[in-house]
């Protein structure tokens, strides 16, 4: 039940985001997590996701593209070092 709820909302996120557009923009580098978000709070979304579920283990990398866009990857398996491999991509 958490892997589906957990897919379930990875994928209402990834609609919800991918809704929006923006003009392209070059790239910027910040030098901490703190000053990221001050510019940008799609960031403090950014992170891995996953359940450790008997028979259900999925995991979830989200990346924060800026001003609303993120690029996420569902794993099978589990997220890296947790279970998943490159044959379960």
């Amino acid at each position: 039940m958490k892997a589906s709820t957990l897919l379930i909302s990875a994928t209402a996120l990834l609609a919800t985001v991918m809704s929006s557009t923006s003009a392209a923009e070059p790239a910027r580098a910040w030098t901490s997590p703190e000053s990221a978000l001050a510019e940008d709070p799609d960031f403090s979304i950014q992170g891995e996701y996953g359940t450790t579920e008997p028979g259900a283990v999925m995991g979830v990398q989200v990346v924060a593209m800026g001003k609303g866009a993120f690029d996420a990857w569902v794993l099978e398996g589990g997220l890296p070092g947790c279970g998943w491999t490159r044959e379960k991509s």
